[in-house]
């Protein structure tokens, strides 16, 4: 896709570097390793209550990667690319599991 739509290896490259870079530094500001770490060794009494947490963290840390992408995103010639480009990022198979399996 990258080469049919004639994006740069380097770009594409330094794309992804800029993505984890925001991405590192939208989880540190939000000490979201911090947050993961106690909310994991609290004791619910509830399992709803549980998975109502983890929903809300869910949302919570999604929205801060979703801002964090945008704004690695500024400036680049990726964001001049054309709708079709665009569309067609957005549905590439993903592979692999979350949970490793």
């Amino acid at each position: 896709m990258l080469k049919a739509n004639d994006v740069d290896p380097t770009l594409a490259k330094e794309t992804l570097f800029a993505l984890a870079d925001h991405l590192n530094q939208a989880f540190q500001s939000q000490n979201v390793e911090y947050q993961i770490a106690t909310w994991f060794k609290k004791p619910y009494d509830d399992p709803a209550a549980r998975a109502q947490s983890v929903s809300a963290m869910g949302e919570s840390f999604g929205a801060l990667a979703i801002r964090a992408a945008g704004d690695s995103l500024k400036g680049s010639p990726l964001l001049h690319k054309s709708d079709a480009f665009l569309s067609a990022s957005s549905v590439l198979p993903v592979t692999g599991s979350v949970t490793g399996s």
